[in-house]
């Protein structure tokens, strides 16, 4: 039995598609499991407070991160020539670099009209960091599309695992110093930072011209070429983050300063649910995108979308009914006193979280289809469901 066994784990590892997938996983595993590890140590050091303005910076963040390359990075699993792959990616970085120096300049200029706005007065300080850890997802998306193409998924897992390896322990060291918001802010930079620059040398080993001496006829030809993805996958992805973060506007707009700590209690949630949920969406589908640009039949396409379909949806239900099952006092017990408040809505928004974490999958499917029309409707319709904690959390705060 014990040797069915061993064969039987031997025949799926064989699979290349699922050996990427583990290669990926262990990075991100790894990386996730240090910061799940010190998210108790982080609650202790940081405040529901700080939490939330910290929610109000990855809110930016994550909008931004979608918009910043116009998606080119995408194509770059496209071409059979080498070459044009490598134009690609510099039109996506070329693209990151003009879009991070217009930021720069407005956040200079006019840091205040958004704290303002976020009830944050902090935040102004440090919004300026924007651009920067912007520009470093642009390299670290980038080059790891790059190695997805190269089937050498180990560059994109040591880089995640960097990430929480450098950051959490800087959050850890301000925290201890009462930096507030400025030590969450401050790790995540300095993580995304590390994790890039990783990247890039990878990148620049493996790639003897780098990025220069191109040509500019062909980055002006490929980028009408592939003008879907700034034109359909950038709105399709604004869509599905603004579906995942709209309680940060709303609440605010809503309530102001009195939704503050809700966010916060909703910032531990996505600390410990939603960002690995995240993660695992999106290095499964690094590796799911690679292996769909290889098939060329419309029904094998199906089926192996429905097959990994199947297996996301799986783990989902698992998913809900472990937090459902959860007891009341069960995350102040583990986060501390402050955070007891989050359960109900970790609960009442898990569910949700878990429908964008299976449908991401279909986006991909729908652009290598060159649906990209269905696409963008698509994210129109995660409104509905998104942000269920909006409705029905039990929120005991008013206007």
């Amino acid at each position: 039995m014990l040797n069915n066994l061993v064969n039987k784990f031997r025949s799926v590892y064989r699979n290349e598609f699922i050996r990427n997938v583990l290669t990926l996983m262990t990075g991100t595993a790894l990386g996730q499991g240090l910061a799940l590890l010190l998210s108790p140590v982080l609650t202790r050091l940081f405040t529901p407070k700080d939490f939330s303005a910290f929610e109000q910076y990855a809110l930016l963040l994550s909008v931004f991160t979608v918009v910043i390359t116009g998606r080119y990075e995408f194509a770059i699993l496209h071409p059979t020539n080498r070459e044009d792959a490598r134009h690609i990616a510099a039109l996506a970085m070329r693209t990151a670099v003009k879009i991070c120096v217009v930021m720069l300049v407005l956040l200079i200029i006019f840091p205040g009209a958004i704290a303002n706005y976020l009830h944050q007065d902090e935040l102004k300080w440090w919004l300026w960091t924007l651009p920067i850890a912007l520009f470093a997802i642009a390299l670290f998306n980038t080059t790891n599309f790059w190695f997805s193409r190269e089937k050498d998924y180990r560059v994109a897992a040591t880089s995640k695992m960097l990430y929480s390896f450098t950051g959490e322990p800087i959050k850890i060291a301000a925290g201890w110093f009462q930096t507030g918001t400025a030590g969450l802010i401050g790790g995540t930079v300095l993580g995304h930072l590390v994790a890039a620059w990783y990247s890039w040398k990878k990148f620049v080993i493996s790639e003897a011209k780098k990025l220069s001496g191109l040509d500019p006829q062909k980055l002006r030809d490929l980028a009408k070429e592939h003008s879907a993805y700034p034109r359909y996958a950038v709105w399709g992805g604004i869509l599905n983050n603004l579906a995942q973060w709209a309680h940060v506007a709303i609440f605010t707009l809503f309530y102001g300063e009195k939704a503050i700590i809700p966010i916060g209690m909703i910032a531990l949630s996505r600390r410990i649910f939603f960002n690995p949920l995240g993660i695992l969406s999106t290095s499964y589908g690094q590796v799911f995108y690679q292996k769909i640009s290889e098939i060329t039949s419309p029904v094998e396409l199906r089926n192996f979308y429905l097959k990994n379909l199947f297996r996301f949806l799986i783990f989902s239900a698992m998913l809900v009914v472990g937090v459902q099952l959860l007891p009341d006092q069960s995350l102040g017990i583990i986060f501390g006193e402050e955070w007891t408040d989050a359960l109900p809505y970790l609960k009442n928004s898990l569910l949700l979280v878990c429908i964008e974490f299976c449908d991401w999958h279909l986006v991909i499917y729908l652009l290598q289809t060159s649906i990209a029309m269905a696409h963008v409707g698509c994210r129109y319709l995660s409104f509905p469901h998104c942000d269920s904690s909006i409705l029905v959390c039990p929120c005991n705060w008013t206007r």
